[in-house]
């Protein structure tokens, strides 16, 4: 009998989470597994990469607040036996719907960045941490990619027994023609800077730092994919800075690989990341990686600085020194490329999902267990 299973997302624009469920989607053994995917919204360029087996159910726009009772129907009604939540709003409405079917699915909520990142913005944050610390801990599991986003829920929580289980995020297929990107100081050099545009982003830090390399640097090129409400406040910077003709700002890209292979370097100037699947993602196509060194996925997945450039964050000067220094010292690119792509192996699909299969089929079987008891 095939375990059936749902991921929960509010849509499939191009992002992080949405990268790791499409994954999922794509490589999950349908042997064990018959995947199924609820979207708040229809919605998002990387629903061109599902699978045409993956039966996607649209809740038309509904609140993720208003949604329990659809999102217990639809549970129900498809007889779920495994429901994933890809991020805290979808983990809260599982949680809660979960309670009104019998029987009750298993439910796995997920968090791929330290709760710190969306609880200082989110609204009525004493309620939502107050939802948080009631359901969570009914949760059968809570998947994250870091120890640290682990420890940190089970402290904000006050709940040291949350089910926490680290899973690799599953973001890469290592192809073995490829060959690091080779510096020729008469073409252009690029740098690609990948991430929704908002603040925390630390884009406005990137292009003051890229305009203090284009005096000793006239060759080079910026390209930032994604997009975000910070737009209009980096379009005016860029033009304030005089960079229009240089650096380009193209919106969301499904598949970005096409401008990791041909960049100089992959420029992470976060503020704070939570994991940082971008960096594994061009550290897979042999491109060098330079990250300010925020809280916390960055410095964990360079390895404290082994398998990419670690910048000291909110820090122009030092960003713009460590972009200028891949193009002094070829050979030194060359090596973080190299060691990037070893690293980029952790992270990559085959291994990360068949961990993630073994996870869900030890708690169905317990489950069953337990139910012929």
């Amino acid at each position: 009998m095939k375990i059936k299973l749902i991921f929960f997302l509010p849509h499939l624009h191009p992002g992080g989470v949405e990268r790791v469920i499409v994954n999922l989607l794509r490589h999950l053994d349908r042997k064990l597994f018959q995947p199924f995917l609820m979207l708040s919204k229809r919605e998002g360029a990387m629903l061109e990469l599902l699978p045409e087996d993956v039966e996607v159910i649209d809740l038309q726009g509904i609140a993720m607040r208003k949604a329990i009772g659809k999102v217990a129907k639809c549970l129900h009604e498809r007889k779920i036996d495994v429901a994933y939540g890809g991020t805290n709003a979808a983990n809260i409405t599982l949680l809660a719907a979960s309670r009104f079917i019998s029987p009750r699915p298993l439910v796995i909520a997920s968090e791929h960045a330290t709760p710190r990142l969306f609880l200082d913005e989110a609204k009525w944050r004493p309620l939502r941490i107050a939802t948080m610390r009631l359901l969570y801990p009914k949760a059968d599991a809570i998947a994250v990619p870091l120890e640290d986003i682990g420890q940190e829920l089970k402290t904000l929580l006050h709940a040291p027994r949350l089910p926490i289980r680290v899973l690799p995020n599953p973001l890469v297929s290592l192809d073995d023609d490829i060959q690091p990107h080779k510096y020729d100081p008469d073409a252009e050099a690029l740098y690609v800077a990948v991430g929704r545009l908002v603040p925390l982003k630390g884009f406005d830090i990137l292009i003051n730092a890229f305009a203090k390399l284009v005096p000793n640097f006239p060759q080079a090129r910026l390209i930032i994919l994604g997009e975000g409400p910070q737009r209009p406040q980096l379009e005016a910077l860029i033009a304030n800075l005089g960079l229009q003709q240089l650096v380009q700002m193209p919106g969301n890209i499904p598949d970005p690989n096409v401008y990791y292979a041909k960049a100089t370097a992959l420029v992470s100037a976060s503020r704070w990341e939570g994991f940082g699947n971008v960096l594994v993602e061009a550290m897979a196509c042999a491109t060098p990686v330079i990250a300010s060194d925020c809280p916390v996925g960055p410095r964990r997945i360079l390895k404290n600085g082994e398998a990419g450039l670690l910048v000291s964050p909110e820090d122009p000067d030092a960003l713009a020194q460590a972009m200028s220094q891949l193009l002094n010292n070829p050979e030194l690119a060359q090596d973080l490329a190299a060691r990037g792509r070893e690293r980029a192996k952790d992270f990559a699909v085959e291994p990360a999902v068949l961990a993630f299969q073994q996870i869900l089929i030890s708690l169905f079987q317990a489950k069953s267990r337990k139910q012929a008891v």
